[in-house]
């Protein structure tokens, strides 16, 4: 079959069965003279239509024997932040200031601050299914107990569909179970 092959290409099975440098030279000169094969050029192709992101929220729900105040020191205060997650972070405490935790995986802005009882953020990931420019929204509330036991009321808003059982395990193994490490 080989030999079959090569002799439409060469016109001869004598050079092939050969495999002598004539064959190459043969092959060299059939090779010149055949008409150019136009490229496909890529660019010019059309691009398939990619599917809509669709987004969705959840909410989670947490209590922690702490007070109010030192979850939201914690959240908000890099070298703190850190000490949770194990993980570098860089974290303004003003409205419009900007954040940076796990090393940079996730960043956004500070969008209300509220000391002691409510952050809210704009979030996005370095994740491949996360669109490019899309930032999320989180929303942490959190409500006294009393003075040693806090409920956090957790939103994460306009997450993409696909990352939304990611997000809850992580939430839920980065943070939450973390939190109710240091104070048991």
């Amino acid at each position: 079959m080989t030999e079959a092959i090569h002799t439409r290409v060469l016109g001869t099975t004598d050079l092939v069965a050969s495999g002598t440098p004539a064959w190459i030279a043969s092959l060299e000169d059939s090779l010149a003279m055949t008409e150019a094969v136009p490229s496909c050029n890529y660019l010019d192709l059309p691009i398939p239509p990619t599917m809509p992101t669709t987004f969705s929220n959840f909410t989670q729900r947490v209590t922690v024997n702490t007070s109010a105040q030192e979850i939201y020191d914690i959240l908000m205060d890099g070298r703190r932040h850190a000490k949770l997650t194990g993980s570098a972070a860089k974290l303004s405490r003003k409205v419009g200031g900007e954040f940076a935790v796990y090393d940079g995986y996730a960043y956004g802005t500070n969008v209300e601050l509220v000391e002691g009882r409510r952050i809210v953020q704009t979030w996005r990931a370095q994740e491949d299914e996360w669109p490019e420019d899309h930032f999320s929204e989180v929303v942490f509330d959190l409500t006294p107990i009393n003075k040693t036991k806090t409920a956090i009321a957790f939103a994460h808003k306009r997450v993409p569909t696909a990352l939304v059982q990611n997000f809850k395990d992580g939430w839920r193994q980065f943070y939450w179970e973390p939190l109710k490490a240091m104070f048991p």
